[in-house]
């Protein structure tokens, strides 16, 4: 649980509430094939506990409201990935402070593969 200071008071959040927010985010963007791990392996994160939040890092900032949020996707193969971390990056920031009041300070944007016919690994690390 992390606890920060919002224009309405201290509020107390889990890490797994930027994970719904952020992977929502992802997944309703259609250049994003799937959230995995760090390792590419695709996540469903629908079931309990901190498991199956296995795409997203959160981490608390000096500031009292702001974090840092690493996420782990796979991109569908046709659009610039600076363009899609770009868009991704400004909407996750939107969707994090329209919902929880909290700013996200940095976005970093991990491609463990892009999808064709078929998922070709890479391992890129863009700051959104």
């Amino acid at each position: 649980m992390m606890q920060f200071q919002t224009e309405k008071g201290i509020v107390t959040f889990d890490s797994s509430v930027f994970g719904m927010i952020a992977m929502e985010t992802a997944l309703a963007r259609e250049e994003i094939f799937a959230v995995t791990n760090a390792r590419g392996k695709v996540m469903r994160p629908r079931g309990t506990g901190r498991e199956s939040f296995g795409f997203i890092e959160v981490e608390p900032t000096e500031q009292a409201d702001e974090i840092d949020l690493r996420i782990c996707v796979i991109l569908n193969f046709g659009k610039s990935i600076s363009t899609v971390a770009g868009e991704f990056g400004k909407a996750v920031r939107e969707n994090v402070r329209a919902v929880t009041g909290v700013s996200v300070r940095n976005l970093t944007m991990m491609v463990t593969g892009v999808k064709s016919r078929k998922i070709a690994r890479r391992e890129l690390e863009i700051i959104c």
